[in-house]
């Protein structure tokens, strides 16, 4: 199968090119290589490759900037995906969407009949998006809190542990994905020929920040001192929804393979980087 994943050098991408290399043909293209929301350069693309599937990992990511660059949001997180969509039938699409498309008033975890109202402008960009992808008969995952990569909470903790003091908000609960667990996930779909509909694709469990954190810092054996606080501290431009947790229900209905509690992703991926 010729794949084409989108959003090279992301989080998630190099999971998937990884996973999906020794099997399939692969087209791993960066943000320069293939505008998604460029008409003209999608249809190029698509007709020079002629690939049977996308695998769109290319996303604006940043939840904060996207409040005043909403525009560039918007062009990769809604147009990007609808122009992939409109080749729905000739070829498969799988899209990734967020947690963040909920406003977080529900109190226990969101399945795939919940209804969206994202709470910022990320959240807007992003429902529109897999909205676009559904309607058209492609695939949309959702995932939280993912990590992984180079820009993620998980990093961002490794990288704070020579400071004295780390201040962790306390007001979000969520369920950290192992961007090697959606790998899988995708994988297995590709395999058993499955490419369309909406699976809520995380480990079981969830957490909040501060909890997230705290098991980070103990593998780490961190010995200074974590403050707990709102998450108001940091001054974010864009509100969060205080619960997005995804449940995973639906997956497991069809997943033959073992679902773990994120804990178990997490220390999976903490030993590679300790071994690193």
């Amino acid at each position: 199968m010729k794949i084409i994943i989108t959003g090279f050098h992301g989080q998630l991408a190099g999971f998937l090119v990884n996973r999906l290399s020794y099997k399939h043909r692969i087209f791993a293209l960066s943000h320069n290589e293939f505008d998604i929301s460029d008409k003209n350069t999608v249809s190029k693309i698509i007709t020079d490759i002629s690939p049977d599937l996308i695998i769109n990992c290319a996303a604006y990511n940043d939840v904060d900037k996207s409040e005043y660059f909403y525009e560039k949001a918007f062009n990769t997180n809604a147009i990007g995906p609808e122009n992939l969509a409109k080749y729905c039938g000739k070829i498969k699409l799988i899209h990734f969407g967020t947690d963040y498309v909920f406003d977080g008033k529900k109190r226990i975890k969101y399945t795939e009949n919940d209804l969206c109202s994202p709470l910022n402008k990320y959240g807007i960009t992003k429902y529109s998006g897999e909205k676009s992808v559904i309607d058209s008969g492609g695939m949309v995952l959702r995932v939280s809190w993912l990590f992984g990569g180079e820009r993620s909470f998980v990093s961002t903790v490794i990288k704070n542990m020579k400071k004295e003091k780390l201040y962790i908000s306390d007001d979000q609960i969520s369920v950290p994905t192992y961007s090697g667990f959606v790998s899988e996930i995708t994988e297995f779909f590709i395999n058993n020929g499955i490419f369309e509909g909406l699976y809520n694709v995380v480990p079981d469990g969830e957490a909040g920040r501060y909890e997230y954190a705290s098991y980070i810092l103990r593998h780490f054996e961190y010995k200074g001192e974590v403050i707990k606080v709102d998450g108001n501290f940091f001054e974010p431009q864009a509100k969060r929804p205080e619960y997005s947790g995804l449940d995973n229900s639906k997956l497991k209905k069809i997943y033959t393979g073992k679902i773990y509690d994120w804990k178990y992703y997490l220390g999976k991926y903490l030993k590679t980087v300790s071994d690193n």
